[in-house]
């Protein structure tokens, strides 16, 4: 079942993927799988640099349809494969004034991926702009079904 949960500073995502936890752990910690299904709908991204290991960095741009860019930094700080990856985004890579930490889990279940995504901010203000600034509920939203799409090619 898919679920979105929302507290003060956090948002909590699960999904079941009908793919095995190491496929959709690559998918994740490739760029080559990124560029095909990461950002909501109508996005693109342009990846600058790219090492998914512990202390490693992915910069990138998000390209939105109404033709902003979005920089974008992650800094992974935990990969456990295919178990677990942790990280730091922040939109300004200069900045960390406006990190979240990302905590994702892939655990095996008759075949599939239980997915699980939990999005910690530093304070309930922090979420709430990105919710409407940004439009973080949907986006996410969004992502997630577009991964679900391309793992669906990816197993086809």
């Amino acid at each position: 079942m898919d679920e979105t949960i929302r507290n003060d500073k956090e948002l909590y995502t699960s999904r079941v993927f009908n793919a095995p936890p190491a496929l959709v752990f690559e998918t994740w910690t490739k760029s080559e799988h990124l560029a095909n299904w990461f950002g909501p709908d109508g996005f693109t991204i342009t990846t600058k640099r790219f090492s998914s290991v512990p202390g490693g960095e992915w910069e990138f741009t998000m390209h939105g349809p109404d033709g902003r860019d979005y920089p974008n930094l992650i800094r992974f700080t935990k990969i456990v494969k295919p178990k677990r990856i942790e990280y730091i985004q922040m939109g300004d890579p200069s900045s960390e004034e406006d990190a979240f930490f990302v905590e994702l889990d892939f655990t095996e279940s008759d075949g599939k991926t239980k997915f699980e995504m939990k999005m910690t901010f530093r304070d309930k203000d922090f979420l709430d702009h990105v919710i409407n600034e940004y439009g973080a509920l949907e986006g996410q939203k969004q992502t997630l079904n577009r991964l679900k799409k391309y793992l669906t090619e990816l197993n086809s």
